[in-house]
C-alpha cells in the first residue's frame, strides 16, 4: 500500500520466496497452532504473476495441511490449481472476492490491475461449487458511478447465479491468534530481482503483465 513506509513503488512487487518454508518451520515449533491466517489486508495473494501465485499456493497448502484455516480477500485470479486443495478442505477455507461492477471498461478504470468481472464471477462459482464459504464484497461503491440501480441490480443477479448472496460486510478479519511470519527477523528471503511490472494488458477474462526493464 502506498501509505506504508516500506511501499516498494508503483508497479513493483516485493516477493519473499521462502514464506512457505518458514510457515512450515514455525508451525512445527508452535505448541498451539493459530486458528486462522488471513491473506491479506494490504496486498493480493492472487495477483496474476506466476511467482506470486507460486508462493501463495505453497504457503496456503502448508497451512491447510497443518489444519490451519485460510481466509483471503482477492480481486485477482484464483487459478484452477488452488481449487483442488480448497476442495479437500472447504471447512478450513474462507474466501472474500471484491467486485463492484459488471462493466469491464469501468472495472479497468477503477481497478486497473484486477481480474475482469467475469473472471471473478467464475472464481466465485468455482469456490462455491467445492463448498468453500464465499463472501462477495461490493467495494468500492463509488457514488453515482457503481452504486446506481442500473449497476447494482444486474450485479446482484449475477452473484446469485454463482450460488451465493452478495454482502458488503467487511467481516472475516484475522483471528487474534495469527501466525506472524515477520516475527522471524532476517529469515524471510526477499526475491533477488523484484519484479517490476508494466501496464496490465488483457489476457482472456483475466489479466497478464508484461515485465519491463528497470531504468
Amino acid at each position: 500500500m502506498q501509505g506504508y513506509a516500506n511501499y516498494p513503488g508503483r508497479d513493483r512487487i516485493v516477493l519473499y520466496e521462502n514464506a512457505a518454508e518458514l510457515v512450515r518451520e514455525k508451525l512445527a515449533r508452535k505448541r498451539k497452532e493459530p486458528r486462522r491466517v488471513y491473506f491479506s489486508s494490504s496486498s493480493d495473494a492472487f495477483q496474476n504473476v506466476p511467482a506470486v501465485q507460486n508462493v501463495s499456493f505453497e504457503t496456503m497448502r502448508a497451512l491447510l495441511e497443518a489444519g490451519v484455516e485460510v481466509a483471503f480477500l482477492t480481486k485477482g485470479i484464483v487459478g484452477e490449481r488452488f481449487i483442488e486443495p480448497f476442495a479437500c478442505t472447504p471447512h478450513l477455507t474462507f474466501a472474500q472476492v471484491g467486485i463492484t461492477t459488471l462493466q469491464g471498461s469501468l472495472s479497468t478504470k477503477i481497478e486497473p490491475s484486477a481480474a475482469s468481472p467475469l473472471q471473478r464471477l467464475n472464481d466465485i462459482a468455482s469456490l462455491t461449487r467445492v463448498g468453500v464459504s464465499v463472501t462477495a464484497r461490493l467495494d468500492p461503491l463509488v457514488p453515482n458511478v457503481t452504486d446506481t440501480r442500473e449497476g447494482i441490480v444486474p450485479l446482484l443477479s449475477a452473484l446469485r447465479r454463482t450460488g451465493i448472496g452478495p454482502e458488503s460486510d467487511h467481516g472475516l478479519m484475522p483471528e487474534r491468534r495469527c501466525l506472524a511470519i515477520s516475527a522471524i527477523p532476517g529469515r524471510l528471503r526477499r526475491r533477488k530481482n523484484d519484479q517490476h511490472l508494466g501496464s496490465p494488458s488483457a489476457a482472456g477474462e483475466g489479466r497478464r503483465y508484461e515485465p519491463v526493464a528497470k531504468e
